[in-house]
């Protein structure tokens, strides 16, 4: 009897374990591009996955992992971008992640989502699996993302994904890094910045039409920000009260500035959040995380790496190095104190100039670089 007992009770943990495991798949679907098919896994477990045996299934379409490409495994926390075989349709359509090719099998799927409607023909398996509700759908614009941990399922984990986000901003310098977070490559000739009541187009601020997957483009931008107390939005167009244009939002200081409802609606934005650290300040999430969570204080020498010039060593108390990846023709060079005050201005004769800041006092410098091709300014800290 207690033999019996003993086997009956491990066969039903055993049960529960694999239940368990099978509702909390270790790699998911990180995000979907049904625009560029372009599909991205990530092992949110603790230890490495084979996924060349997976396959992708939109009904009555499916293909193997393995034929999509060369990478056999995931390690823990580990992406992969994928050129799916499968196409989707943008404005309604669904996705499974199956470990078989038994795509009717609740046991085989592994991760599941659709949008636009409800009711597609995977969608019982993943109820079944108890990894989605019947009827629900993802109610938002493509592309998308999901935002839980791995373990929590259904439509509410999934957000848009804003491919190109702010991932520096230096308010002191009016300096502004964006990066492309995402899988394809993005014009952002038509975005535009805002500072309420204050805009401008980024096709104004720098030469850089396109934004290469992972990319980063540092810009001097002609929209001034206060120190202290601020906000900053990046738009698709200059409709800056619509959260459909708004791709990315901040504010710092306090809380409550002009567009701050807007990312509020959006869903990029807590009510009454603000960044409540010293500038430079830093993006820190993946690019689908979202809030003030995921800002925090740059170092200086982090900022001055970004974009077309590089100085060093910063700070300095003797000499500052000045190196600038490409030149443009009329290229010149002029330094600024922190009081606006001209220190030096001269040509631009090559890509490397030595500067001797040993009789300059110490402080905070705007070093600008000029040229046909547009202007960058970096912050130099003399020692």
């Amino acid at each position: 009897m207690k033999n019996n007992y003993f086997l009956k009770t491990t066969a039903l943990l055993v049960l529960v374990l694999l239940s368990f495991s099978s509702l909390n798949a270790q790699v998911r679907i990180a995000k979907l591009d049904p625009a560029t098919n372009s599909v991205t896994l990530k092992n949110y477990g603790s230890t490495n996955v084979p996924i060349s045996g997976y396959w992708f299934c939109n009904f009555p379409a499916y293909g193997q992992v393995s034929s999509m490409t060369s990478v056999a495994s995931l390690d823990p926390g580990e992406e992969v971008n994928i050129a799916s075989s499968i196409n989707f349709a943008v404005a309604d359509g669904e996705f499974g992640l199956y470990n078989t090719n038994s795509f009717g099998s609740s046991t085989a799927m592994e991760d599941y989502m659709q949008w636009g409607s409800a009711g597609h023909q995977r969608e019982s398996v993943a109820v079944a699996k108890g990894i989605w509700t019947a009827g629900t759908f993802v109610d938002l614009a493509a592309p998308f993302a999901y935002s839980g941990s791995g373990t929590e399922n259904g439509a509410e984990q999934w957000i848009t994904f804003r491919s190109v986000r702010i991932s520096k901003l230096d308010p002191s310098t009016n300096s502004v890094a964006l990066k492309n977070f995402g899988s394809s490559t993005v014009d952002i000739s038509g975005y535009w910045f805002c500072n309420f009541p204050a805009y401008g187009q980024v096709s104004s601020m720098t030469s850089t039409v396109m934004l290469n997957p992972g990319e980063e483009i540092n810009i001097a931008s002609s929209v001034n920000f206060a120190v202290a107390d601020g906000e900053f939005g990046l738009y698709n167009t200059n409709s800056f009260g619509s959260d459909t244009a708004m791709e990315d939002y901040i504010q710092w200081g306090n809380a409550g500035h002009q567009r701050e409802s807007v990312a509020v609606a959006k869903g990029i934005w807590d009510a009454g959040t603000f960044i409540n650290v010293a500038p430079p300040f830093e993006y820190t999430g993946n690019g689908s995380q979202h809030g003030v969570a995921y800002w925090s204080t740059l170092g200086i020498e982090d900022f001055e790496q970004v974009g077309n010039i590089t100085l060093y060593p910063n700070p300095s108390n003797s000499i500052l190095n000045v190196l600038v990846q490409t030149t443009g023709g009329n290229s010149t060079i002029e330094v600024y104190n922190i009081l606006g005050e001209k220190v030096i201005s001269q040509e631009l004769l090559s890509a490397a100039t030595k500067i001797d800041v040993s009789d300059w006092n110490s402080g905070v410098y705007l070093v600008k670089i000029s040229s046909d091709n547009g202007e960058e300014t970096k912050r130099f800290v003399k020692q």
